[in-house]
């Protein structure tokens, strides 16, 4: 069963989908998954990936709530005139956490389960991980394609992207567009993004200029992690919460995730290598656009919600032990 509803959140209205496994019964669900916003595009997600995923899930019996925060999709408030880099720093910055600790106490309220779990892809991912690390009755989080970075400008990007990264993401999007003549009609009528085409470029052909004697390795002393990622990740494990991390290998942000946090922070940390679990689907990209990446991360999301059981169960017992105690 499919339920569309709306919850309030200070002065915004917020609309979203309840999914409900046909089998529920009276008893409470052991998990219930909230999506949290798939970056800029809500309940929805850039391909129409969240209502299947849910679907998936609650097939297998996951109560499932998705919903639009202020300014996106159906839900009330604005959005602010300004570039789209800064929206995407806002999200990673946690401009989302409050409205979704307000949609996980709906998800209560409305199906009871013993324990949440956050599920996001890419800016909702940040999210899910900064409200895990305040919420409470959160079991983990699924990661999708979730962003170590602060947004940034241009050039810092074409300095970061790996070049083999650029030459593969230029072949398979332009190679099909070069007898394409309505692809060419946007180009002469400046309707292609020609900025970020030449910030591709660029990254292309570095190691070419290097090979002629140019410069210093790129991206030098530029870089912007994410200040928030590393405490709000190590908040959850101190917790005991666990976190799955899923990346598509043509991702972008895969790169990053491994270059700039987990090569220099992970094997450092104990507490990683217990609670946290990092998967990659073959070819994937991403937005996980294909049905088949969605199936398995559907897949890999499911196996890990299993492994959950035993710490939700540890942590009724802890909260039904704290009620029972005097005073």
């Amino acid at each position: 069963m499919e339920q569309p509803l709306s919850f309030t959140v200070g002065k915004h209205e917020l609309f979203g989908v309840l999914h409900r496994p046909d089998a529920a019964g009276s008893e409470r669900p052991e998990v219930a998954v909230l999506f949290v916003h798939s970056g800029s595009r809500g309940r929805l997600g850039c391909t129409f990936h969240y209502p299947y995923m849910a679907r998936r899930l609650v097939r297998m019996g996951y109560p499932v709530l998705r919903y639009d925060p202020p300014g996106i999709g159906d839900s009330t408030g604005s959005i602010e005139l300004g570039p789209t880099d800064d929206f995407y720093g806002s999200i990673q910055s946690g401009r989302y956490i409050g409205d979704t600790l307000a949609a996980i106490e709906e998800l209560r309220r409305l199906v009871a389960p013993r324990s949440i779990v956050l599920l996001g892809v890419c800016g909702g991912a940040i999210t899910a991980l900064g409200t895990a690390a305040l919420a409470e009755g959160v079991a983990g989080v699924a990661l999708l394609s979730v962003p170590v970075m602060l947004d940034f400008s241009r050039q810092e990007l074409a300095e970061r992207i790996p070049t083999h990264y650029a030459r593969k993401y230029l072949w398979s999007l332009y190679s099909r567009k070069m007898l394409s003549a309505a692809a060419w009609w946007r180009l002469l009528t400046l309707q292609s993004d020609v900025g970020l085409m030449r910030t591709y470029l660029t990254a292309a052909l570095r190691r070419v200029r290097r090979h002629r004697g140019d410069g210093s390795p790129a991206g030098a002393g530029k870089l912007k992690l994410n200040p928030s990622f590393g405490p709000w990740l190590s908040a959850l494990c101190r917790r005991q919460r666990r976190t799955l991390f899923i990346f598509g290998d043509d991702d972008r942000f895969r790169w990053e995730f491994e270059r700039e946090f987990y090569d220099r922070h992970w094997r450092s940390t104990p507490s990683y290598e217990e609670l946290c679990t990092v998967r990659r689907i073959a070819h994937c990209n991403h937005m996980l656009t294909m049905r088949e990446w969605q199936d398995q991360a559907v897949d890999l999301v499911a196996a890990w919600l299993k492994t959950l059981r035993p710490a939700v169960e540890r942590g009724a017992a802890r909260a039904s032990a704290e009620l029972r105690a005097p005073g």
